[in-house]
């Protein structure tokens, strides 16, 4: 019994140390945010839109990043 439990517990700290990989949805993405940028056919679908959009990254640190994203579809 001692030997599955030192088994499993070498085989969890293995599975613990390894580098984890994945993919994170961007939550300022501009895909999501205005939906024309990656599919053309959805200008004016819900009508006249008028997209702002405005991310201050690293807020405090001088010559951070920012986007600024102003865009409009209409019919």
């Amino acid at each position: 019994m001692k030997t599955i439990y030192n088994i499993s517990l070498i085989l969890v700290l293995v599975l613990i140390g390894q580098k984890g990989m994945s993919q994170q949805i961007i939550m300022f993405n501009n895909d999501i945010v205005n939906p024309v940028i990656s599919n053309p056919s959805k200008v004016a679908a819900n009508g006249n839109n008028v997209f702002f959009q405005h991310r201050n990254q690293w807020v405090g640190i001088e010559g951070a990043p920012t986007l600024s994203l102003v865009s409009t579809d209409w019919k």
